[in-house]
């Protein structure tokens, strides 16, 4: 498995997408058991370095010598509009999918992105005409 530093725009886009959603409650309840949020700007901020350094942090497990390689730029928050849950769920997804090296998958933010990640899942999933037209529950 290979595992690169995600850029500032899909950081950007998973927390401006989380506050975005009539689920966004639930998220932000998640986030601050953790001691994060993202209701304010300063705290999506706060999010995304959280998140950029976690992301490092597993390339550096997998590349220990990733310093040499990857020069660390600083990230930079950047309000974005997104437009669907799929998009905020395909950027977490990616996040996720670059930090699941060493040890990462115990780091408490970690688990709780995989936690809002499943919930966006099950949102999208439930809203599909498939879904809402297949057998009920019996």
């Amino acid at each position: 498995m290979s595992s690169f530093v995600v850029s500032d725009l899909t950081i950007n886009r998973i927390g401006c997408g989380l506050d975005t959603y009539p689920s966004g409650i639930y998220y932000e309840r998640i986030l601050n058991k953790i001691g994060l949020s993202v209701i304010k700007r300063d705290r999506k901020e706060q999010l995304g370095t959280a998140l950029m350094k976690l992301n490092r942090e597993a390339v550096n497990q997998r590349y220990p010598n990733a310093d040499e390689v990857f020069s660390p730029y600083p990230y930079r928050f950047q309000q974005v509009i997104v437009g669907t849950s799929m998009i905020t769920f395909k950027a977490l997804k990616c996040w996720l999918y670059q930090c699941s090296e060493g040890n990462i998958r115990e780091n408490q933010l970690f688990q709780a992105m995989d936690t809002i990640c499943y919930q966006i899942a099950s949102e999208i999933i439930t809203g599909l005409p498939a879904y809402q037209n297949s057998l009920g529950w019996e």
